[in-house]
């Protein structure tokens, strides 16, 4: 045997065992496969809204008179009861008003002067016996009434010059809350002009009072998730600047119409705060506010990443490593909480399960 031929024989032996062992490496790096074992834990399916919150009372105090603030008597942040003042306004009458009203004062003194002169008469008619009780009854009821339009028509003068009227024992020119709670804001400042709320006009806001004891958490929700809320259902409320204070939250209205928001309906709701501890309640409002609706939940539960995964039309599997090789297993999928998926049945704890890239 030559020593070429030994060489080329060396070197097939070589490259033969080489192409074996190459093979042989493949299949077993091809049987490796990156797996995880299924999580026993609780999931729910959830959604967070961002809302604000606000009080359930909240009122704007509007003055009944035109005019000029001429003093305040609260700031803000100062609690007020039902009737405390909050303002006094120095009523500006317009010429024409005040015109009119000693016109009609005139008119009025007038007419009463002459009731009073028939009435004088016709009771003289009737102390003789002149005249029947049937007819003095009608002249005397005519002088009563022209006494109290007089009056009406002093009033009224009163009123558009002052404002008020001096026998009434609380004046209108001072403005008083008419609900217990927090002055939340004061729009205006002393000498500024005021209108009086009427049919036309909503008038001009002096204050704008609250009860901080009952809040609301106020949102919008999707039509999409809409069908998940009920009225009266609870939920959890977290305000992050009381340092993600929690707050259990019921809720008391939802929107019979929807709202078109950057292409979205949304409805929306609001959630009155179970507070039961008084110290716990904010001292501002306009907080913002994130509230959790848990749509489903389920607790102690087999679960594995979405990811993981394989969907095809109505079923869902996942792949497993049994004896080395891939093995496609049908499973029910339950609660999602976009990360794991609860796995109803068709998985054990034991299995191995493959991670989809």
């Amino acid at each position: 045997m030559s020593k070429s031929f030994k060489i080329i024989l060396i070197v097939l032996v070589l490259s033969i065992t080489g192409f074996v062992f190459w093979l042989k490496n493949k299949e077993q790096k091809n049987n490796k496969y990156d797996t995880v074992k299924p999580v026993r834990q609780n999931i729910k399916d959830n959604r967070f809204v961002l809302g604000t919150i606000s009080p359930l009372k909240e009122v704007e105090i509007v003055p009944h008179i035109s005019g000029i603030i001429e003093e305040i008597f609260v700031e803000t942040g100062e609690t007020v009861n039902q009737g405390d003042p909050i303002a006094k306004i120095k009523l500006i009458a317009s010429p024409e008003a005040i015109e009119r009203g000693e016109k009609n004062l005139k008119i009025a003194q007038l007419n009463n002067d002459l009731k009073i002169k028939e009435y004088n008469r016709k009771k003289k008619l009737f102390n003789k016996g002149i005249i029947p009780k049937s007819e003095f009854e009608p002249i005397e009821t005519n002088w009563i009434q022209s006494e109290e339009e007089l009056k009406s028509a002093i009033k009224q003068l009163q009123i558009v010059k002052q404002g008020y009227t001096r026998e009434k024992k609380g004046v209108s020119d001072i403005i008083k809350s008419t609900i217990h709670g927090t002055v939340l804001e004061i729009p205006l400042k002393t000498g500024a002009s005021v209108t009086e709320r009427n049919t036309f006009n909503n008038g001009s806001t002096l204050a704008i009072i609250a009860d901080m004891d009952e809040l609301i958490f106020r949102g919008k929700i999707s039509e999409q998730d809409l069908f998940f809320l009920s009225e009266n259902m609870f939920f959890n409320t977290k305000i992050p600047a009381l340092k993600n204070k929690l707050f259990k939250t019921q809720l008391i209205k939802i929107a019979t119409k929807g709202m078109a928001e950057n292409g979205i309906i949304k409805f929306e709701f609001e959630g009155k705060l179970l507070i039961d501890n008084t110290e716990d309640l904010p001292v501002r409002t306009g907080y913002s506010g994130i509230s959790e609706f848990i749509i489903e939940e389920a607790k102690d539960v087999i679960t594995v990443e979405e990811k993981d995964i394989i969907y095809d039309s109505d079923s869902s599997f996942v792949e497993i490593v049994n004896h080395g090789k891939k093995q496609l297993l049908s499973v029910k999928v339950g609660v999602c909480d976009g990360v794991f998926c609860e796995i109803k049945e068709g998985l054990e704890m034991t299995n191995d399960i493959v991670i989809q890239d």
